[in-house]
């Protein structure tokens, strides 16, 4: 599938969000840019935790993120497609009682994301927690993404060993599910760190998995004077801070190189890896 991408992450608050809004933010750029025609898409196929809208005179219950997305930033979608499974408090134990099909589910996400993306010029599709999140309903992210047919994007927290640590083990599940990863964003950096990181994480990814590095996000609330706190997440309520995030995110993201990876030709991955990091 092109002009799509699936933000994943290798664990929870490693700033899948924040990153998503700087993809979405910095491709919005990229095609107005050069006069592309066409709305950006977003979605977040399984979502935990939700708000109530009011849509005309209906009560809608959406993922928490989802309204973000499309109020602040202006994604295209309409709000059931943009979220179509909640798993909520007694999700997992109907899903256990057979009173809910995975692949039901599955095909009402493959629906929406179709429509979506048949009305947009892009469409980002945004995960749950780590990359494995979901699998006991049948839905994890790796599983999500692979039968989506939607290439992924690593979000990481910055560092050398330990981000390559993770990335092995994300990879892994990524491989046995059949999703394919493109690209790695490395996120909450030290500033004084950024280049020193930049240069020995990326080298590991690119010598040892054959996967660029797209981006290196100093962390926000190490940007003097800005107003981004993590008292609470992204909301919209806090406009000035959303859009503060998605251009501090895209202005750290190499967007031109993440759609020219996520559109390629899919290859097998072959590992290269030895001694410790095996």
């Amino acid at each position: 599938m092109k002009n799509c991408v699936f933000i994943a992450a290798s664990a929870q608050h490693v700033g899948k969000t924040s990153a998503s809004t700087g993809v979405v933010h910095g491709i919005k750029k990229f095609v107005q840019k050069r006069a592309i025609p066409g709305s950006v898409g977003y979605m977040k196929p399984v979502g935990q935790k939700s708000v109530c809208l009011k849509v005309g005179s209906r009560d809608i219950v959406v993922d928490k993120d989802v309204p973000v997305f499309k109020n602040t930033l202006g994604c295209a979608g309409d709000y059931s497609e943009m979220s179509p499974v909640l798993i909520g408090k007694t999700y997992t134990r109907r899903f256990l009682d057979g009173e809910i099909s995975a692949e039901a589910e599955l095909t009402r996400i493959r629906r929406c994301f179709e429509n979506i993306s048949a009305k947009s010029t892009f469409t980002v599709v945004e995960g749950t927690g780590h990359v494995g999140v979901g699998s006991v309903v049948g839905l994890g992210n790796a599983r999500v993404a692979a039968q989506l047919g939607v290439p992924m994007v690593l979000v990481l927290n910055g560092g050398i060993g330990s981000t390559i640590d993770e990335f092995v083990m994300n990879r892994e599940t990524c491989l046995a599910e059949g999703a394919s990863i493109r690209g790695v964003i490395l996120n909450k950096v030290i500033p004084e760190k950024v280049e020193e990181i930049r240069h020995y994480t990326g080298e590991a990814l690119q010598r040892y998995f054959d996967t660029p590095l797209l981006g290196v996000v100093p962390d926000i609330e190490a940007v003097p004077n800005s107003v981004h706190k993590h008292e609470t997440k992204l909301n919209t309520q806090e406009e000035e801070r959303t859009l503060e995030t998605a251009n501090h995110y895209s202005n750290n993201i190499d967007v031109p190189l993440l759609i020219d990876v996520v559109n390629q030709p899919e290859c097998v991955p072959q590992l290269q890896v030895a001694g410790a990091i095996a």
